[in-house]
């Protein structure tokens, strides 16, 4: 509703004022104040009792409110515009923009939650931690125009009116209770994505010992229960001893259009979630390690290094769908094109992540 304010905002100034800058060439009638004393008058002296001795059944109609009496007052002058105390003026309606503004980000993100296929407890997770970086920033983006205008400009988050920042307080607070404590299948699930940086140095880890002991925890064990059924397959794929090559890729994301130059335009939750992940430099390991004898160890090994591979992001990213958006990685696939060099992780991702 908000947002179809803001685009029908030129259209609402003229339906209620005539004019697209929203300020009526009709002098606003007023209702008549006398009549409103009156009506007090005669509230109090029937509270009283001074009136009393009336057999008159007639009370009093206090429903009409002063909007009413407006709406009156103009239709009795014959006026052409009798709404136009209701159109908004100029902070009212920035007032509009700056909530659409701090709306949009917990709406979209309910949204890709809601109505994308394939929102692992990895991706819920990083989407949590990046709107409550967004809640918590200094600085807060607010919405300016509409349709081809439509631009955003930065403004201080201390400068915004006081239930503006109790509703980003409160709804971080929120969001920190609920959401930012993952359990062990939600680390699961994000040291099982090859594009998330989960190394003790990286940005998700850093300063959070415990969290990461807990995740290389879980994925150990995994691991070694998994092992346990395949051993067959994972001889096989030692005997291979190479990455395969992807058998068939999905389409390359294809990359909506910017805005035009000169327009700052918002970024989506998905590119904000960006900051996760894994770049080349990630992983902290030797070209030149020996073979590993341990099966899991050398599966380990290379998982790692193919994590690191740059042309992940063109060959398993999504190009935009109905239900899902662009930059979106494909899980599934990627699992399914390295199920023979990695039978233990594939068969974890598929029996402990993906369920």
């Amino acid at each position: 509703m908000l947002k179809r304010n803001r685009h029908l905002e030129t259209d609402i100034k003229v339906a209620l004022t005539g004019q697209s800058d929203g300020v009526c060439r009709e002098e606003l009638v007023e209702s008549t104040e006398e009549a409103k004393e009156s009506e007090v008058e005669s509230v109090l002296a029937k509270g009283t009792g001074e009136d009393d001795d009336s057999d008159s059944d007639s009370s009093v109609d206090l429903s009409h409110s002063d909007d009413e009496d407006l709406v009156q007052a103009g239709e009795d002058a014959c006026k052409d515009y009798t709404l136009q105390h209701r159109c908004l003026g100029t902070d009212d309606w920035r007032s509009n923009n700056v909530l659409e503004s701090l709306l949009e980000h917990p709406y979209k993100k309910s949204l890709e939650l809601q109505a994308h296929e394939g929102v692992g407890l990895d991706k819920e997770h990083l989407l949590m931690l990046t709107l409550y970086g967004i809640l918590v920033a200094k600085h807060v983006e607010i919405v300016k125009g509409a349709n081809e205008d439509e631009t955003y400009e930065t403004v201080a988050s201390a400068s915004l009116a006081r239930e503006m920042r109790d509703f980003r307080s409160l709804t971080a607070q929120e969001v920190k209770e609920r959401f930012l404590t993952p359990d062990s299948h939600t680390l699961l699930a994000l040291r099982m994505n090859p594009t998330i940086d989960t190394s003790a140095s990286g940005e998700l880890m850093r300063n959070k010992k415990g969290r990461y002991e807990m995740m290389e925890g879980e994925y150990n064990r995994r691991l070694n229960a998994r092992h346990e059924y395949l051993i067959p397959k994972v001889a096989a794929a030692g005997r291979s001893g190479e990455v395969g090559q992807d058998s068939a890729a999905p389409a390359q994301a294809s990359s909506e259009k910017d805005s035009m130059p000169g327009k700052k335009r918002r970024k989506t939750m998905i590119e904000l979630s960006s900051k996760w992940k894994m770049s080349s430099a990630a992983v902290d390991m030797q070209e030149d390690d020996p073979v590993l004898e341990s099966a899991i160890e050398r599966e380990k090994s290379l998982f790692a290094e193919i994590s690191r591979r740059r042309d992940l992001e063109t060959k398993y990213v999504h190009a935009r769908t109905k239900t899902k958006p662009a930059g979106e990685f494909d899980l599934c696939a990627f699992w399914t094109d390295h199920e023979q060099v990695l039978p233990i992780h594939t068969a974890v991702f598929r029996g402990d992540v993906w369920l």
